[in-house]
């Protein structure tokens, strides 16, 4: 697998950037969460809860986020992801941590699994069988998906603009765009 961060392996290293999602239309800024969340479930028993609760307080703690940033993982823990080693280690990493406190996990909702099953099909139509462009992509999941939270009739503040619903929230848009920004660069180079 090619090395992103190699000069020699990718071409694009020096011309590319990386930077924190800028403020929607109304003025509110956030950034996707990413990954899949710990759960403990409580269908189990009392000692696999335990265990579980170890786990997290153990994967958590500020020795072992070090550990697994230095191994190459995204630390949720501020004091490593805002220390000077994490920062300069790869060039994403200070629009990472900036974008810490700004992180929404916006799939918290009811219709998770709809909204996820629309962005898995629509990708995977652009991403592995070419059809399409980015862009339309991209307009393709966010209609699909506002659909889906008005149907569930979702708690999401809007406001009118122009006879043009916004959300107030992250949208599905903001959380792609970056992804597509950059394939979109490479494939047309």
């Amino acid at each position: 697998m090619m090395d992103p961060f190699d000069s020699a392996a990718n071409p694009y290293l020096n011309s590319t950037g990386y930077f924190v999602n800028p403020a929607g239309p109304t003025g509110k800024r956030g950034t996707s969460l990413g990954g899949q969340g710990l759960s403990i479930l409580s269908a189990d028993s009392p000692e696999r809860q335990q265990a579980s609760k170890d786990f997290l307080l153990w994967f958590a703690s500020e020795n072992t986020q070090i550990k697994y940033a230095e191994a190459g993982g995204l630390s949720c823990n501020t004091n490593v992801a805002g220390s000077e080693e994490f920062l300069s280690s790869k060039p994403f990493h200070s629009a990472y941590a900036e974008s810490l406190p700004i992180t929404k996990d916006f799939w918290n909702v009811p219709s998770y699994e709809r909204l996820l099953n629309v962005s898995q099909t629509e990708l995977n139509k652009f991403i592995v069988k070419g059809v399409g462009t980015a862009e339309e992509t991209i307009n393709s999941i966010a209609t699909q998906q506002d659909l889906i939270l008005l149907e569930a009739d979702s708690t999401l503040e809007t406001e009118q603009k122009s006879g043009e619903t916004y959300w107030a929230t992250t949208s599905t848009m903001s959380a792609l765009s970056t992804i597509f920004i950059a394939y979109t660069m490479l494939v047309s180079m």
